[in-house]
């Protein structure tokens, strides 16, 4: 399932699909990813797999053992450091009542806090009816969902220069976002709450065009909600993920303070490199209150007591 793309043991194929970065040792070094944290000031830190192990190309059995294996891995970090870390789960979605049995082993035996999944799932977009029985279960469960990208450019030309992270990232979490939104996901299970990473890709930006469209798509091609998109997006939360400080101040009032929570994307090239510093801009933007907020909306969002920040 797992080989080595190279003679320098730094990228690595899952499931047949190579990953989009070379192996840090600091995804597996638990070690020295507290002396970052420590370093960087961060308390505490939700972990969740690499997205590129997602593996939703497998069969069923395989997939729910991957999914298992990374789960119960997390959940052992999280009890050697349970001040430090809490974990989101990975589900194998391309067959959602597996998934959806994945989810309540790992919140309710593991005590996850909260469940990463692709902006899409070979193919298949987000409000698909198939994936209703996975929505039933986090409703039912109340665990938040993050969305993240995965499987993003597929073709040569879409990974020159790293353009499937740079572009290909924030498009698939908006088509992710307007599928809910737009497909009626949102309607049929109003409990649901996402975070969408990257700021929320270009959503915030160009929200403007999907509330138009509401009402200025020919009939053929209206969408089946009885609301307009603005109604159904407080049920979105947004990470810090954007590097610039005038993107986040437009962020922060399209979005509202409460609704904003902290990105680092560590280890990964696009991460946060130095913590403090982007605090410190964040906090130019958002206010004095900024790292209590932030930490409050992490909070909210995972319906947890944890101490994170």
């Amino acid at each position: 399932m797992l080989t080595l793309d190279d003679q320098q043991r730094t990228w690595l194929s899952a499931a047949g699909r190579s990953t989009n970065a070379p192996v840090s040792p600091s995804l597996s070094d638990v070690r020295a990813r507290l002396q970052w944290m420590d370093a960087s000031g961060i308390g505490t830190q939700l972990l969740s797999g690499w997205m590129d192990f997602s593996a939703y190309n497998l069969a069923t059995a395989d997939a729910r053992w991957f999914a298992r294996a990374q789960n119960e891995t997390l959940a052992a970090i999280v009890a050697q450091h349970p001040t430090r870390f809490f974990s989101a789960a990975a589900v194998p979605l391309q067959e959602p009542r597996a998934a959806a049995e994945e989810l309540d082993y790992a919140v309710t035996q593991l005590g996850v806090k909260a469940v990463q999944i692709g902006a899409s799932v070979e193919g298949k977009t987000l409000d698909d009816a198939a994936f209703d029985p996975f929505w039933e279960a986090a409703s039912g469960l109340d665990v938040p969902i993050v969305i993240h990208p995965v499987d993003v450019g597929g073709l040569p030309h879409d990974k020159r220069f790293f353009m499937h992270i740079t572009y290909g990232n924030p498009a698939a979490t908006t088509a992710a976002a307007a599928a809910l939104i737009l497909g009626g996901v949102l309607e049929r299970f109003p409990h649901l709450r996402f975070l969408l990473v990257h700021g929320g890709g270009f959503l915030p930006y160009q929200f403007s065009r999907f509330e138009r469209s509401y009402t200025a798509a020919p009939p053929n091609f209206k969408p089946p909600i009885p609301h307009p998109p603005s109604h159904y997006i407080d049920r979105f939360y947004f990470d810090t993920m954007i590097h610039d400080r005038n993107a986040m101040a437009f962020l922060n009032a399209f979005a509202g303070p409460d609704r904003v929570v902290f990105g680092s994307d560590a280890p990964f090239p696009m991460g946060v490199v130095e913590p403090r510093k982007t605090l410190a801009m964040l906090t130019e933007v958002m206010g004095p209150a900024t790292e209590d907020r932030l930490r409050d909306n992490a909070i909210a969002f995972l319906k947890c007591s944890c101490p994170a920040h």
